[in-house]
């Protein structure tokens, strides 16, 4: 792992390292100029030298070229124009140093509005990493500069965040709190893991307990409160939603992203009823809502979906294998709402939904998840991905109720326990003037060992759905999407695609019927 020095990251032009490089600048910081008779990299056009750093991605942990960029910053004031952009774009815990960049930040206003995307990692895993990390040591002039920048922002407890900041091993939770208040243009951060450290001397996160400082009425000083902040994602690990309520208050934000949150009410200590108070109907502008590797019981989930005025995506991932806790049946449900009615608050809205779950899921939530008669109000939907038996009934394969009525996209998980339950896709094809909605244009099945294990006649269902205009897609699911957050997310935006360039990018998947004049 690269590691910088003072001198390489960030560049500080107060430093005199900096300005002896200045002194040997001899082109104008605006016109390049040439040496002799021969063009030198200073003479190519400004929009070529940006086209040749698209292929040098600013951060990337399998292509890692932040000391490019750095090198290019540092060579002269007219390629440091040139790629200060991206040098700065985004702010990565795991690749900078974060009392070089908190001192920078404060000390250079022009960079602090240059970062977009922030990411960090605290708690056990940041710990880890900054053990392996030599951590810098501040100068007298170092800890003035922060002082000063703290006192400038006129925040009520700027001392203590100055005297936290500059005592011998800080924490480094602070530390990228206070880069946070230097950032009014961030608009994505991203945070892994949630779990303090014991000797922290704190329960709540100090980045949560600033996001709620941020919100209207609270006194910050000319501190940003998050005016440009559009996506948010959270390794959650130990923390619950009455510690994340204030998350739900940021009125700019649009797509949220929680993994590992686990909300059940087992004990019947802390009902839903208690949240509706903290997490109101109608407090934020989410377009998004995922919810990975997540377990909520239906009717915490029903407050959290109905928190967004207008929520277009919702994707929830539940995989309790990958959850700390021991579920047992009567545990599991939480609560006698279904997902349907969890849901119905976006039925105006809702245009894409994904509920997936692995094994011990569907067996622990039985019918809470079912889709029966919950989907026709809801009037947008364009695409939908569930377990079969979610929408169809499980012992004697009739399709329960009208699919939402402007579906295109009907994507549906199979095992061999609810094999039988495609005696029901069968029976829509049959009568799809009735049964199916008339935007239908695919069906997507996917399932492990699809194709190698399941003794089902496909050609039965092939042959219904020939004489429709709807394409049959059959797939099984790859080994680690169930494990895989990227993969998953981009379900949809390959789904939309046609039946034959979505088996193109896959050789475990198929097209068993497409509109084309090629025999089957």
């Amino acid at each position: 792992m690269v590691q910088f020095e003072q001198q390489d990251f960030p560049p500080l032009p107060t430093r005199n390292h900096a300005s002896a490089k200045c002194k040997d600048d001899v082109a104008d910081p605006q016109i390049p100029s040439s040496v002799g008779t021969f063009a030198t990299i200073n003479d190519l056009p400004d929009e070529l030298i940006l086209g040749i750093l698209q292929y040098v991605p600013g951060i990337d942990v399998e292509r890692f070229q932040l000391v490019s960029l750095v090198n290019l910053s540092r060579t002269n004031r007219y390629f440091h124009g040139l790629v200060a952009d991206k040098l700065y774009a985004s702010y990565n815990s795991h690749f900078c140093e974060p009392y070089l960049f908190c001192r920078t930040v404060i000390s250079n206003k022009n960079v602090a509005e240059l970062v977009r995307h922030v990411d960090i990692t605290y708690g056990d895993y940041g710990e880890i990493h900054d053990q392996e990390r030599k951590r810098y040591i501040p100068t007298a002039q170092d800890k003035k500069i922060v002082k000063e920048g703290l006192k400038a922002i006129g925040t009520p407890d700027w001392k203590m965040w100055a005297t936290d900041c500059n005592t011998p091993r800080i924490e480094v939770e602070i530390l990228h709190m206070v880069i946070l208040m230097q950032m009014p243009n961030v608009s994505s951060i991203k945070i892994r893991d949630g779990r303090i450290s014991t000797n922290s001397g704190y329960k709540t996160p100090k980045w949560i307990d600033f996001i709620k400082r941020a919100n209207p009425g609270m006194s910050l000083g000319s501190m940003h409160r998050f005016e440009n902040l559009k996506s948010l994602s959270v390794d959650v690990d130990q923390l619950t939603l009455n510690r994340l309520t204030p998350i739900f208050r940021i009125v700019t934000l649009r797509n949220l992203h929680l993994k590992g949150l686990l909300e059940l009410d087992y004990r019947n200590e802390h009902g839903a009823e208690d949240l509706r108070y903290i997490i109101p109907q109608g407090c934020n502008n989410l377009d998004e809502l995922v919810l990975e590797n997540t377990f909520l019981q239906l009717d915490v989930l029903e407050i959290v979906v109905a928190s967004a005025k207008h929520l277009k995506f919702i994707r929830i991932k539940l995989v309790l294998d990958d959850l700390d806790f021991d579920f047992s049946d009567e545990l599991a449900i939480g609560s006698s709402t279904q997902l349907a009615t969890a849901l119905r608050s976006q039925e105006d809205s809702l245009e894409s939904l994904s509920v997936i779950t692995d094994f011990p899921a569907e067996i622990s939530c039985y019918d809470a998840f079912k889709l029966y008669g919950g989907l026709q109000d809801f009037v947008k939907l364009r695409y939908l991905r569930c377990p079969l038996d979610s929408i169809a009934d499980f012992n004697f394969g009739a399709w329960s109720m009208p699919l939402a009525p402007h579906l295109h996209i009907l994507h549906i998980d199979i095992r061999k326990a609810n094999i039988k339950c495609l005696r029901a896709v069968e029976e829509m094809a049959d009568a799809h003037t009735t049964n199916a909605p008339p935007s239908l244009e695919m069906i997507r099945i996917t399932g492990k060992y699809a194709k190698s294990s399941f003794t089902y006649d496909w050609s039965r269902l092939v042959q219904s759905l020939s004489q429709t205009d709807i394409d049959l897609v059959i797939g099984e699911v790859p080994h680690d999407e169930e494990g895989s957050g990227d993969q998953w997310e981009d379900d949809e935006s390959s789904a939309i695609l046609s039946a034959d360039e979505t088996s193109s990018h896959s050789s475990d998947e198929v097209s068993l019927y497409s509109h084309s004049d090629e025999e089957l």
